[in-house]
């Protein structure tokens, strides 16, 4: 009798550690989905920094350009002006 006690509470057992594992498995499954979204998250977080980089350049860029079309602007027109002054005749 004491035999069929304990092959049934290690049979309990058991089931109850193939029920854990089954547990555990869906703990891993649900902390890869997450980790997954999390990893979608930073993505996003980094483009929209690396968008905000960019458009940052472009107006500096295009500051730049500006500078240098007003001073090509300043020479071209300093050049017209002495070559309007010139004596051709």
């Amino acid at each position: 009798m004491e035999r069929a006690v304990i092959s049934f509470g290690l049979n309990g057992d058991l089931a109850s550690i193939g029920e854990l594992d089954g547990v555990a498995d869906e703990i891993d499954q649900h902390l890869r989905q997450a980790a997954a979204i999390t990893m979608t998250g930073r993505q996003f977080a980094g483009k929209l920094k690396l968008e905000c980089e960019l458009l940052v350049s472009r107006e500096r860029l295009q500051r730049a350009a500006n500078r240098l079309g007003y001073v090509l602007n300043a020479v071209i027109g300093k050049f017209e002006f002495e070559l309007a002054g010139l004596d051709l005749g």
